[in-house]
């Protein structure tokens, strides 16, 4: 129903890094294993260090271990609550996972760090969507859309919200204003409005 947590671009970043990271040894699970290792001896004298339980969330992710990575960066943010890019990395992870009530208070620490960007705004409405709480998702999309208004999937998933609510006015005006914009979004909210009749 809503799109996924980070956008492409976002997602394609962070496992471009990811990918370099593991790639630049032949086996990239034993560099994995191998750096779970190391960190695991490194936390067992320094406890409290939020990069070596960010590395450690990483490691295991790549694994596919995600429990442990989960683990890992909600150590590493509690540490260090201004970490912006373990953050992301937690909410990313919690909301690819399903786990979207894991996902609502990094993501709205976010919010708080990054202000001015409209992708954590949008990030938050989704977990919202996800959520079924319409009502909270709605002013998150709006703060996206003051500092993006032309973001049509932004626009489409407020019109959802709206529709939710049974608003239909208020759905129908995000149709009027993507539907030359973006077509297949614009139909899709569409589809729902006429269904709803």
């Amino acid at each position: 129903m809503v799109n996924i947590f980070l956008n492409a671009a976002q997602t394609a970043l962070i496992l471009l890094v990811l990918s370099a990271v593991l790639f630049a040894c032949d086996d990239p699970k034993a560099k994995a294993r191998e750096d779970i290792d190391q960190l695991s001896e490194v936390l067992r004298y320094t406890p409290n260090n939020a990069k070596a339980h960010a590395k450690l969330g990483m490691a295991y992710a790549s694994l596919g271990k995600y429990d442990e990575a989960i683990a890992s960066l909600e150590k590493a943010t509690m540490l260090n609550p201004s970490d912006t890019t373990s953050l992301v990395l937690l909410t990313s992870m919690c909301f690819q996972l399903g786990r979207y009530k894991d996902a609502l208070e990094p993501t709205k620490k976010l919010v708080q760090l990054t202000p001015n960007n409209a992708d954590v705004y949008t990030s938050l409405g989704n977990v919202y969507m996800n959520l079924k709480q319409y009502r909270a998702a709605i002013p998150q999309y709006e703060a996206s859309l003051r500092l993006k208004p032309d973001d049509a999937e932004v626009r489409y998933s407020l019109g959802v919200a709206y529709y939710e609510l049974g608003v239909r006015d208020s759905a129908r005006m995000q149709y009027e204003i993507i539907k030359d914009k973006s077509s297949l979004r614009a139909g899709a909210l569409l589809r729902r409005l006429e269904n709803r009749q």
